[in-house]
């Protein structure tokens, strides 16, 4: 078929042509729709043989493109699927989906205000576009505009109240603005809807941890560590919640735990070695195996480093700061943390406090560290009690 179509022929086996390459092309079209997320090489192969066959409407043409973008997007291949997306835009401005999904790169790339853009234009052209509102509402909770992403959730659960994510992520909104325990219910909520849902007991699990209820959240760790068994991540909030809750062996146990699926993180290194440091073993040979190929001068491995002896609170600090200044009141949260731990294990109590209330004082509530140090203070104040 595609020999007769290079060959001087009379109109009538023209026209003939001209159809079959058009069915050609729907076909490959289709194929393209169908493997573009269950078999995403499939479908850039289809894909990209619909775009050259040169027999698709522009409307087919837009659509083969963001087809090809969803490929290329579940590959994570994004810098691919963002030009597609730009191609089936210029070629169909009215495709809402596109900006959708368009908007999903820049949010998942943190240019937050660049997704919400494209989210905006998504929802103009479908007011009741649930998935756009959704994901506009991850945009601003991205941003730290929680009030903003909470009317967006609430929009969302109106337009598909089974959607558990938009209840999960809801209550990450709560938990940003401290209302841990409107976030707890939206977090009940979702696991009702899903009794497997390994982020919705993570994130309960920090939620009653946060409001000092460490055994509550460690129930809630142990179920989504259940769940998966491969998350560094949640063993490092269990770890928190043992630490939190004075539990040192237990918290170094799951800090090690992260560190054997995730050995490069820093701040698992750092929590690894404090609750070593505070269960009564002070040898810091396995921290310096653990950092000896990093930088120890850069933040935050200078907070290691400061354990080794090799660096001084006033380096510490001068390392913490940062041009961007959430980054930076970030940073001076943890160190003004890290800085008490050091105190609290030679004994320096007053030092300690004083640290701790300034890492408060940086209102870094998305923090770790910000949550450590509240736990510490309390803890400090119970034992002066007795």
């Amino acid at each position: 078929m595609r020999k007769l179509g290079r060959s001087a022929l009379p109109l009538f086996f023209t026209i003939l042509f001209a159809s079959a390459s058009w069915a050609q092309s729907s076909d490959d079209l289709k194929l393209c729709v169908d493997n573009s997320q269950s078999n995403p090489d499939a479908g850039i192969r289809y894909c990209t043989l619909a775009i050259q066959s040169a027999g698709l409407t522009l409307e087919s043409l837009a659509i083969a493109y963001y087809r090809r973008g969803v490929a290329y997007f579940a590959k994570l291949d994004y810098d691919h699927a963002l030009g597609d997306y730009d191609q089936s835009i210029q070629l169909n401005p009215n495709f809402a989906q596109v900006f959708n999904n368009r908007g999903a790169i820049f949010n998942d790339r943190g240019n937050f205000d660049r997704a919400i853009q494209d989210y905006d234009q998504a929802i103009r052209m479908n007011p009741n576009y649930a998935l756009a509102i959704y994901n506009r509402a991850n945009a601003y909770k991205g941003k730290g505009e929680f009030d903003r992403a909470i009317q967006d959730f609430d929009q969302s659960i109106r337009l598909n109240p089974n959607y558990a994510p938009a209840f999960n992520n809801r209550g990450n909104a709560y938990y940003g603005k401290g209302e841990f325990d409107r976030a707890i219910k939206d977090y009940d909520q979702a696991i009702r809807m899903n009794l497997t849902y390994t982020a919705a007991y993570d994130n309960r699990g920090l939620a009653y941890k946060h409001k000092g209820d460490s055994d509550r959240a460690i129930t809630d760790f142990d179920q989504a560590i259940r769940l998966d068994p491969g998350s560094p991540l949640i063993f490092f909030h269990r770890g928190q919640a043992q630490f939190s809750s004075g539990q040192y062996d237990l918290a170094l146990r799951d800090f090690a735990s992260a560190h054997q699926i995730q050995s490069k993180d820093v701040y698992t290194i750092i929590w690894m070695y404090l609750a070593q440091a505070r269960s009564g073993d002070n040898h810091q040979t396995e921290l310096q195996k653990n950092v000896a190929e990093m930088d120890l001068t850069k933040w935050p491995a200078i907070v290691a480093n400061l354990y080794l002896g090799g660096a001084t609170p006033e380096s510490v600090l001068a390392a913490a700061a940062d041009p961007d200044p959430k980054k930076e009141k970030s940073h001076y949260c943890e160190a003004n943390f890290f800085l008490a731990e050091r105190a609290l294990l030679t004994g320096n109590r007053l030092e300690a406090v004083s640290l701790l209330q300034k890492a408060l004082d940086t209102g870094a509530t998305l923090n770790f560290e910000y949550w450590a140090a509240k736990d510490e203070l309390r803890k400090l104040d119970s034992t002066s009690r007795h």
